[in-house]
């Protein structure tokens, strides 16, 4: 096909319904009159198979209609299918059963929106995705993981818990996520019993509530997560003290191994039509942690695969580094149209990658731009030149002249440090023109959030002074007495000890 132009991404929007065995028309209307006698249909499909990277369970993922994610390139067939997962119906199906000529004048416009449908899930998915935290610069990135285990003796003999996690691969593949920075994981594992108080609110959130849904048990991750966050009852600060700032962001992830086949939920209202009163999951990325509940079910889940793989199942790295991916500021792939879900990313839940995709990694990185260009750019705007920052000023045009170009050429991660030395020239500036001495970063700037933000805001920028005692003055908090920040984002303001709004 040649070589394609530069710099942007590539969808490829393939119909091989001539090509290939393909799912038909008469196949369809056979199946929908429910017939006897069937012909065999011919639907055509894109296979993978992964392995947890823990446990060993082979995943097969069949079924898939498009692939993308290594590059910034996505692949769809809109022949292929149709899928249980998408539930959508092949171009060549769907033109039937709508009665269109696909080769009259109406039926080039119908095609067109028809594969405009998809590109549409492509760009807002991927090209374009939102954000679901504001994505935060930091030098240094610190992962504290806390597996505490709530099985039984003899679960824990059958699965000992330190084969349901990789701590080298999620401190890699979060390192990928963020190339700018450092990332450090550290692992903590203990026993639940070791925190009594702990025991005691998880045995009280222990229900039998029911997931009709997946016929599960259910503990009440909501009285767990209250228990913790500083919003509640804040005993976070008995495994962590967080810190937010452009040199470090700690993220507290509390992964709990639990009994029998229990899994996490938070009971919801009753509905009549919909009988699902209790809504499972496995994992959540809450903005002030991440809480992840697997079972002993979830780790021996070879035992009642077809066909049995015995004693294999799944673990915790995947789900962690899905979790992590939200941290930062990732979303689902799929938020505007399934098929993305076929995407080689962590993210999604169909695929069961364990890596993130260039679309994730992009993200990410025009979130980092954008947030210290803001900053960098509308404070250059409200500095007066004087002969004392005159060169300081130079320095930030040309810095976030530098890094627009890279920006502009996708290059997004070598845009970063210029970014970063953009902020802290106009900082420099801003200081030397106020008659004192270089501000370091003062305030948080989030950029553009882009879509649901959900919970406590991760990471924010913070200018200090460094050799005086006179600074920027700030409210203080009702509680501990620590001086305040403003959020912009929140429009309020922030304890960063307390881990809460004001």
């Amino acid at each position: 096909f040649g070589i394609g132009p530069g710099p942007g991404y590539t969808l490829f929007v393939a119909d091989l319904s001539s090509l290939l065995p393909s799912f038909t028309y008469a196949q369809y209307q056979a199946y929908k009159t429910n017939c006897t006698l069937c012909a065999i249909p011919t639907p055509h499909y894109y296979n993978r198979t992964v392995t947890d990277p823990d446990l060993g369970l082979q995943n097969s993922r069949h079924y898939m209609t498009g692939w993308g994610g290594s590059g910034r390139f996505y692949y769809m067939d809109l022949s292929a299918g149709p899928s249980y997962w998408t539930n959508e119906l092949p171009v060549q199906v769907a033109s039937s059963l709508r009665g269109v000529d696909t080769s009259s004048y109406y039926g080039k416009l119908w095609t067109s929106q028809f594969i405009g449908s998809y590109v549409y899930g492509a760009v807002y998915n991927l090209f374009a995705a939102d954000q679901l935290y504001p994505v935060d610069y930091s030098r240094t990135y610190n992962i504290q993981l806390f597996l505490l285990d709530n099985r039984t003796s003899r679960e824990k003999s059958q699965t000992p818990i330190a084969k349901t996690i990789n701590q080298s691969l999620i401190q890699e593949t979060v390192s990928s996520l963020v190339p700018y920075a450092t990332v450090t994981v550290n692992l903590h594992t203990a026993n639940i019993t070791d925190y009594p108080a702990l025991a005691a609110i998880v045995a009280n959130a222990t229900t039998n509530l029911v997931d009709p849904s997946i016929n599960r048990p259910i503990v009440d991750g909501g009285l767990v997560y209250r228990w913790f966050t500083t919003s509640g009852l804040g005993h976070i600060t008995s495994f962590i003290n967080i810190t937010r700032t452009t040199a470090e962001v700690d993220i507290p992830a509390f992964l709990f191994a639990l009994k029998g086949n229990y899994t996490f939920g938070v009971p919801a209202k009753e509905e009549i039509a919909a009988n699902n009163p209790d809504d499972s999951f496995g994992g959540e990325a809450l903005g002030d942690m991440v809480l992840i509940g697997l079972s002993q079910s979830d780790f021996m889940l070879g035992n009642s695969t077809t066909p049995i793989q015995s004693m294999k199942g799944v673990g915790f790295t995947h789900d962690a580094i899905h979790e992590l991916g939200h941290m930062i500021g990732l979303n689902h792939p799929f938020i505007y149209d399934q098929t993305e879900d076929f995407t080689d990313t962590v993210m999604g839940y169909y695929a069961y990658s364990l890596n993130y995709s260039q679309f994730d990694r992009d993200t990410i990185l025009r979130g980092v731009n954008d947030e210290l260009l803001s900053f960098a750019q509308e404070t250059l705007s409200t500095i007066s030149s004087t002969f004392l920052n005159s060169g300081e000023l130079q320095t930030a045009r040309q810095d976030i002249d530098q890094a627009n170009t890279l920006y502009d050429e996708m290059n997004y991660s070598g845009a970063v440090p210029y970014s970063w030395a953009a902020v802290e020239a106009v900082s420099s500036a801003q200081g030397v023109g106020a008659g004192s001495s270089p501000l370091a970063l003062a305030y948080a700037i989030i950029g553009a959030a882009i879509g649901v933000g959900v919970g406590i805001l991760l990471g924010y920028l913070i200018f200090r002074k460094k050799d005086t005692a006179t600074g920027l003055q700030y409210n203080r908090c009702p509680t501990c007495q620590q001086p305040l920040r403003w959020d912009p984002a929140m429009m309020r303001w922030y304890c960063d000890r307390c881990q809460k709004p004001v």
